[in-house]
């Protein structure tokens, strides 16, 4: 068995030394909100975990809001700051056509469903994305989705203590090729309902591509019509210059595990002016925002993460991975995705013409380089990514991309041996996606035995029993290596779906 190569950082960074020395130093029995001596010197490790977070983003201390991680301030960002932001009523929530799920999601919620579809025909954002050029789309309860036009609110949700709210009208700002945010849309938007505008959520840097959004351009635009902009910087902490104080956001979202802190900690920057209508009642802890007893360790362990990636040079990942960015350039059935000049440093996405992003990582892994793929998964089923799709990349493309990020253990050893055993990888996954078994037919990437068929994405094999994602031949000889013969043996794919990280 070969020694993994982790080249999954934008999914989670392992744990710096740093942060499990704070973690393990910070181990003081005391909850920070009691009145004792114990819970006093809790109470000091929290303050001072909070304040050096505060100084490595521009912020002060109280405006940092612990949570439980980027999810979370998403979606106390995006649903509290809508809801306090509903007297009057101010329908109308932008986001980017891009963002992670935690916004997505959120937003879905607001809009009266939890499944529904903003800016696709049908279904969900995880299988047929929002695609550019579309940008009016909306959600609304009474369409669960529809396309185009203004959707209306139609419906009344939840808006916490026994009170209820209409439903949002969900807007997807849409992006270019490159996955940057269409400000002319969100300017023309703000010209006819500027008034009527909630909030504006936009990441930083995208988590799939590593594009860089114009934040800055964004406030200044909604600055003019009063209309608060929250953003996603749960990739860019650590690897890009933030300043919450400077940048006129109304709130920011930062996780800890994506800099090698702790898992189950991140935190909510709100600026003090804001309004946050909190998500769940309890003690009234962060200042009323976040109620719960704070992780005194974990947000010890979440600011040393945070102060030691901001004392390191960004240019050392981004040379990391010159020998990829050449061999991405030198074969021309490779499509680099990430954007030249302004992306993330140490994150690149391309495409492989002809395979399957899953197949790739799979045999990646087996190869021992622990990559992802650039489609979300939802129950086991691997389907195109709605960032991509967003980006107005088809079903095939989107469908054949690989995401490899690097950070503070990776070295230049690990990208050139990426590099040596990628040929291989690319030939025997472009061969999986053109093997037809007994005159079936397939569509690239889908494979089929004795005619029986399979649902897309999904193959299955004569004799071979159900398991979803793997793939057999009838005959007796395997198809690169990857397709078992007569049900013998494991196939492409038959390891669990991997889940785009944030």
């Amino acid at each position: 068995m070969k020694a993994d190569v982790y080249l999954d950082y934008a999914a989670g960074a392992p744990m710096r030394q740093a942060a499990m020395a704070a973690y393990l130093e910070a181990d003081v029995p005391g909850n920070p909100h009691a009145l004792h001596r114990p819970a006093r010197r809790a109470r000091q490790v929290l303050d001072e975990a909070r304040d050096l977070i505060a100084r490595e983003v521009g912020a002060v201390s109280a405006e940092v809001v612990f949570t439980s991680g980027g999810t979370e301030a998403d979606a106390l960002a995006v649903r509290g700051v809508y809801v306090a932001r509903q007297e009057p009523a101010r329908p109308y929530l932008l986001v980017g056509a891009t963002e992670h799920h935690a916004v997505l999601d959120n937003a879905r919620l607001l809009g009266g469903t939890a499944g529904g579809d903003m800016g696709a025909t049908s279904g969900d954002t995880r299988t047929t994305g929002w695609p550019a050029g579309r940008p009016a789309d909306q959600i609304s309860a009474a369409t669960g989705g529809a396309a185009g036009g203004d959707a209306g609110a139609t419906g009344r949700i939840d808006a916490g203590d026994g009170a209820s709210m209409a439903v949002a009208r969900v807007v997807a700002i849409p992006v270019d090729r490159s996955g940057r945010a269409d400000l002319d849309f969100v300017a023309q938007h703000l010209r006819q309902h500027g008034s009527q505008t909630a909030l504006i959520s936009l990441m930083a840097a995208n988590n799939e591509t590593g594009a860089i959004q114009p934040v800055a351009e964004l406030v200044e635009l909604a600055a003019e019509y009063g209309v608060p902009v929250h953003s996603d910087w749960v990739q860019a902490a650590g690897k890009t210059g933030l300043d919450f104080g400077g940048s006129g956001l109304a709130a920011a979202s930062l996780s800890a595990h994506k800099l090698g802190g702790p898992v189950g900690m991140g935190a909510l920057l709100v600026a003090r002016h804001v309004a946050v209508k909190p998500l769940v009642g309890g003690g009234g802890q962060e200042r009323g925002i976040r109620s719960g007893t704070v992780d005194v360790r974990g947000a010890a362990a979440f600011a040393a993460a945070l102060a030691e990636a901001g004392r390191e040079d960004p240019g050392r990942l981004e040379a990391l991975l010159s020998p990829l960015d050449a061999f991405i350039q030198a074969h021309s059935a490779l499509t680099a995705l990430t954007p030249a000049g302004r992306h993330l440093p140490g994150l690149r996405n391309f495409t492989v013409a002809g395979a399957r992003g899953e197949t790739l990582v799979y045999l990646l892994d087996q190869a021992g380089f622990a990559c992802s793929t650039g489609s979300a998964c939802t129950a086991g089923v691997a389907r195109p990514s709605h960032v991509l799709a967003a980006m107005g990349l088809d079903e095939a493309e989107a469908s054949s991309a690989v995401r490899v990020s690097v950070g503070h253990l990776s070295t230049a050893g690990h990208i050139e041996a990426l590099v040596r055993a990628l040929p291989e990888v690319i030939e025997r996954a472009q061969a999986a996606g053109r093997v037809t078994v007994s005159g079936s037919g397939s569509a690239v990437g889908r494979v089929t035995a004795d005619g029986l068929g399979s649902a897309a994405g999904r193959p299955a094999g004569a004799g071979t029993g159900p398991a979803t994602g793997r793939v057999a031949a009838s005959g007796s000889t395997s198809a690169v290596g990857r397709v078992a013969a007569s049900g013998t043996g494991p196939a492409a794919g038959q390891g669990p779906g991997r889940v785009v990280g944030r």
